[in-house]
């Protein structure tokens, strides 16, 4: 009996709050955020807390941060023809937002970290560095990232081509 079908090009075994933050992007950016909080407490209610959920989700965003427009033939294909490149874009960029905030709440020293995304994606690398390097990401490349983040936050910019 067939219960299922995978088709991820990018499939390995990793922690599964790695799945899990993917998909709630994916919805957040098909469906707006509420989907993602609605399918995270079905899944936590099925499967238990997603530890260092919060943390996964930033990982996500910022390995999509560069590409998410490339994502709408995908969507299209999905039937959501209404979604455009920059609804992606707006959307992507909310979620990173809300994210950022849920994850400085989760320090504990949410007025303090608020005002430097830098030092958010800082503490982010430190804490996942061990667990994203096993998985082949580059811990170093959220340093990266972190700055082009803090660059947004300070100059106003959302767009792709503007974090250049």
């Amino acid at each position: 009996m067939i219960t299922g079908v995978v088709d991820w090009s990018g499939a390995a075994q990793a922690p599964r709050g790695l799945d899990v933050s993917w998909c709630r992007l994916d919805l957040t950016l098909l469906h707006g955020p509420d989907s993602a909080e609605t399918f995270l407490a079905a899944y936590e209610q099925a499967a238990g807390a997603v530890p260092d959920l919060a943390l996964w989700d930033l990982f996500a965003l910022d390995n999509s941060y560069r590409t998410v427009e490339t994502w709408l033939p995908n969507y299209h294909d999905l039937g959501r023809t209404d979604l455009t490149a920059a609804k992606l874009r707006e959307r992507h960029t909310n979620w990173t937002q809300e994210c950022l905030d849920h994850f400085n709440g989760d320090l504990g020293s949410r007025a303090q970290s608020v005002a430097s995304p830098l030092s958010t994606m800082a503490a982010v690398r430190a804490r996942a560095a061990p667990e994203i390097h096993g998985i082949g990401a580059r811990p170093e490349f959220l340093v990266i990232q972190a700055a082009i983040v803090e660059a947004r936050a300070t100059s106003g910019m959302t767009g792709r081509s503007q974090a250049r």
